[in-house]
């Protein structure tokens, strides 16, 4: 029988470390520092376990279910999250419960590793992410550790034998290292029977045509919300921002949701946020519908691995978690300079799918992006 006090010792010190309420910061040094050790050691006991062996029923049943993913996507706060937090708990969906990331950025960490030395560094990432997936509660995503029992370690023994199986049968997919960990999520959850396993990861629909020659039966729910709310999120949360870099993504994700939304209905769906908190059991029901599954009540509430989920806000702490804000307000509004970034960028792209702009004369948009550009360019390289 296996016992795991130290990795009990350094699940409670981590866990102290945890930010208690709401935490718009970075984790601390000290923070991260223990999240590794901690992961260290749930990926030390799995490998001295050994991976969990899989039948031929179930690697057979898991190939089926990585080949049919839902990706949600939309730039960043655009609602993605409130989305996913509706479909967690579904029985006919595995909901990771962090974002993705892989072709925004886990692929990049990965090229600079030996392959062999890939499954190690996702599952222990992922570990981390089960642990505290976004550094405000709810943590500890698959309970806690007892002296003889783990799901973490669990997890790292799945993940480890799955990435046996698709680096054999899915490595002609690009983002293959990516399912052994979804594989991995759905068994220890006990989804391993789901329709489509859930991934949001925003901007990921700028690789829409790479996932689709890879995998023809994957869906989309691109989320749109108005730029003005948007852009406003985004300064007011992200010290720093790239602000060109920014509205180039909200431009490209505007073109790709007008021209897929022009389609019809099949492998890719358009909803607004702002449809989705005024009526969300209209929206949830029309997702169903795109799924075929059967709609259920519990997609009227927001979960992170069946823990309520915080509101869908960003500026208000006091909501209470599972809240869903029906009329989402911002305390600011554009000033003059930030309307005009917003016209030269976005005014044609955001008229196109419904959210008017303030008009900007063509010659005035064509002269004031590279300016724009140019000058944050020498901000940013002085303020380092």
């Amino acid at each position: 029988m296996p016992s795991y006090p130290t990795i009990i010792e350094l699940e409670s010190r981590l866990d102290a470390l945890l930010p208690m309420g709401k935490q718009d910061q970075r984790p601390t040094p000290a923070l991260l520092q223990a999240a590794g050790q901690w992961s260290d050691a749930v990926w030390a006991a799995a490998l001295e376990a050994g991976p969990i062996q899989l039948t031929k029923a179930q690697i057979e049943r898991g190939l089926q279910l990585a080949m049919s993913p839902l990706f949600i996507c939309g730039v960043h706060r655009s609602g993605t999250t409130l989305i996913r937090d509706l479909l967690d708990g579904h029985p006919d969906l595995t909901v990771l419960p962090a974002e993705g990331t892989f072709f925004t950025n886990q692929v990049h960490h990965l090229e600079r590793l030996p392959t062999d030395e890939w499954g190690g560094y996702l599952t222990r990432e992922w570990l981390r992410r089960l642990a505290n997936p976004i550094n405000q509660a709810p943590y500890w995503l698959l309970g806690r550790t007892t002296r003889t029992a783990s799901l973490y370690v669990d997890f790292a023994r799945y993940a480890d034998a799955w990435h046996q199986v698709c680096s054999r049968r899915l490595g002609h997919i690009s983002q293959w290292p990516h399912l052994a960990i979804v594989l991995a999520y759905a068994a220890v959850t006990g989804a391993a029977e789901a329709k489509y396993w859930v991934d949001k990861t925003p901007t990921q629909e700028l690789y829409l045509s790479a996932i689709r020659n890879e995998m023809a039966n994957a869906r989309f729910i691109h989320v749109l919300r108005a730029p003005v709310d948007v852009f406003i999120s985004r300064k007011q949360m992200e010290p720093g921002l790239n602000l060109g870099r920014c509205l180039r993504e909200m431009a490209a994700t505007y073109k790709i949701a007008r021209h897929e939304g022009r389609k019809e209905p099949g492998s890719y769906l358009v909803i607004r946020y702002e449809n989705i908190c005024e009526d969300v059991e209209s929206i949830t029901g029309q997702i169903a519908r795109f799924l075929n599954i059967n709609f259920s009540p519990i997609l009227l509430i927001p979960t992170v691995a069946g823990k309520p989920a915080r509101a869908n806000s960003s500026f208000n702490s006091e909501l209470p978690a599972g809240a869903i804000i029906t009329k989402p307000r911002h305390l600011q509004h554009l000033d003059a300079v930030d309307e005009q970034r917003l016209s030269a960028y976005l005014y044609r792209p955001a008229l196109n799918i419904g959210y008017p702009l303030k008009p900007m004369p063509l010659w005035q948009s064509i002269l004031f992006k590279p300016f724009f550009e140019c000058r944050q360019a020498i901000t940013r390289r002085f303020s380092l």
